[in-house]
């Protein structure tokens, strides 16, 4: 089992807001979870929550999710989350606000890491999200919140992609999958 460097890209607080009495009934239901792909297993992503390493929460462990690539950005390899309890959330755009604060020591450009958004209307369309593209506020000396409105959405190449009118959340997921060799960015490679 490979030792976790812990100083990494540590995410803090995860939050979704919308309008609708359902999707604020259900956004108490909301959970991250980690996941790691590896085809090649290089043995080089992890992905983790650690307790005493994030912002104060509701049980007092202050835990945060440690996403890590300890190798170069073109190996096909990525840790992420999967935001459990999304599906099935009605999406407006107009009241669209997604984010997650994140440790200024991480990893921080505009691809990585990153929000994957799919609504069930159209799968095949994803919605990219990247921290350095949302709106930054300094939480503390150590910690950013950084959020996104449905007008933030991208494509795949940082392209600006227009979100329907209405939907229906398919999935969300947050990605980090540049490594210690990344550049254009702020913090350290290869961790957040």
């Amino acid at each position: 089992m490979r030792k976790m460097r812990i100083g990494a890209l540590l995410f803090g607080f995860l939050f979704l807001l919308g309008a609708g009495g359902v999707f604020a009934a259900r956004v108490l239901h909301i959970k991250a979870k980690p996941f790691i792909v590896d085809p090649t297993e290089a043995g080089i992503v992890s992905a983790a929550w650690v307790a005493q390493q994030g912002l104060p929460d509701r049980g007092k462990s202050n835990h945060a999710l440690y996403l890590a690539k300890d190798g170069e950005t073109v190996v096909d390899a990525k840790a992420g989350a999967r935001i459990m309890g999304a599906a099935g959330l009605v999406f407006d755009p107009a009241a669209f606000v997604i984010g997650f604060d994140f440790r200024n020591d991480g990893w921080s450009s505009a691809k990585s890491p990153r929000f994957e958004v799919t609504l069930a209307e159209d799968p095949a369309t994803t919605f990219y999200f990247g921290a350095a593209a949302g709106t930054q506020t300094a939480v503390n000396a150590d910690w950013t919140k950084v959020s996104f409105t449905a007008a933030q959405a991208t494509d795949v190449d940082g392209n600006a992609l227009a979100m329907p009118t209405t939907g229906t959340i398919n999935s969300i997921i947050i990605v980090f999958d540049e490594g210690t060799d990344a550049t254009g960015g702020t913090g350290t490679p290869g961790f957040a």
